[in-house]
């Protein structure tokens, strides 16, 4: 029989310490990877709300009448979806209207939804009194469920 030097010892305990930080490397950067995806297709479900066709029209006597398509790009629902009309004369903002849009927008924040995947239609007047706006910016807005807030 032949007799085992401390030496050789040595390098058994060596390569299994190396093998066994070897895998733990890979299982963390496996892991990391994972969660890098997990974010990617959580993502790419998230409601986001696209401007399609929306625009407005100002008919000069205190009206601006918004019009056009949005859709939602995500698979999510979009809740509480909204186009901020602001309005300013000159850079000095003038009017600041909310308009819900979507599923039962008379029921506002919690009916205006677009599920994922849906375009819809937005016709709504916003009025303003005196000389017309300068200029009007149109701001679409949403909510993912876990954002509405609890009334």
């Amino acid at each position: 029989m032949t007799e085992k030097k401390p030496r050789d010892s040595f390098r058994i305990i060596v390569t299994a310490l190396c093998v066994i930080i070897a895998v733990a490397f890979t299982a963390i950067v496996f892991s990391i990877q994972v969660t890098d995806l997990q974010n990617q297709v959580r993502g790419l479900q998230e409601a986001r709300l696209v401007n399609v066709s929306l625009g407005y029209s100002d008919n000069g006597k205190g009206i601006i009448h918004v019009s056009g398509y949005v859709y939602n790009s995500g698979t999510n629902t979009a809740y509480g979806c909204n186009v901020k009309v602001t309005q300013d004369r000159q850079g000095v903002i003038t009017n600041s209207s909310t308009v819900f849009f979507g599923n039962n927008p008379s029921e506002s924040y919690f009916g205006a939804t677009v599920s994922g995947g849906a375009s819809v239609y937005v016709d709504a007047n916003v009025t303003y009194t005196g000389t017309p706006p300068t200029n009007v910016t149109l701001t679409l807005g949403w909510t993912e469920p876990w954002q509405i807030p609890v009334p």
